[in-house]
């Protein structure tokens, strides 16, 4: 997985500007990401921005761009503004670990990303893409909980982030996650005589089928 989808999430995390968020990040199909990949280098992008100690540093427009004016203005401001920004930056940090010392739990070497109930993951949905609205759903398959969380967002085509996470002891497990740009609205359905879980639009059209196994599967 690229590391613009990686920083996409972190960005969410820390609540940053939506000025970084790109649609093109979006496929166009139900495309499930590794989960082990996904974790683990969510993992390693949090823990370096959390680490990072450079100050923030403002770049001046171009004279010729902007006008004497506010080029002066700019020029004389900049560092005021470096250092606001490099507080605010250290304020990110801080919520950010907060984040990265309850969310990820490691266990036999393995990094697991995990909420401790299901209201932190709808607050955490609310925050990730513009005009963000959560659809948030609990499933019961067979012996365990799972809650399916759609985040719709965006201007123009809808852009959505799914993630799948199952109840396992205190904590919510992600298990599964994907991000596409899907303008028809589906829902989720379970077949239990084939055991899968289907997402699928209103018209009927099939996106994407995923075997009851993924309950069990650790990686």
């Amino acid at each position: 997985m690229g590391k613009k989808k990686i920083n996409l999430l972190l960005l969410t995390f820390i609540f940053f500007s939506i000025d970084s968020y790109s649609q093109e990040l979006f496929t166009k199909e139900l495309q499930w990401i590794e989960t082990k990949e996904f974790v683990n280098e969510l993992y390693e992008s949090m823990e370096n921005f959390i680490n990072d100690t450079t100050s923030a540093k403002v770049e001046l427009p171009k004279l010729k761009d902007v006008g004497l004016e506010v080029y002066l203005y700019k020029f004389f401001s900049r560092k005021k503004d470096e250092k606001e920004l490099t507080l605010q930056k250290q304020k990110e940090q801080e919520i950010a670990k907060k984040i990265f010392d309850t969310n990820f739990i490691i266990e036999d070497s393995i990094i697991h990303f995990c909420f401790q109930d299901k209201d932190q993951i709808l607050e955490w949905g609310k925050n990730q893409l513009p005009f963000s609205v959560v659809f948030p759903e609990v499933i019961r398959i067979k012996d365990r909980n799972i809650f399916i969380l759609r985040v719709a967002g965006c201007s123009g085509l809808p852009c959505w982030n799914i993630y799948i996470f199952k109840e396992k002891d205190v904590f919510w497990q992600l298990i599964k996650s994907t991000h596409a740009r899907i303008v028809e609205f589906f829902v989720v359905n379970v077949d239990n005589d084939m055991e899968k879980i289907i997402f699928i639009t209103k018209s009927g059209k099939i996106l994407s089928e995923l075997s009851f196994n993924i309950l069990y599967d650790d990686f």
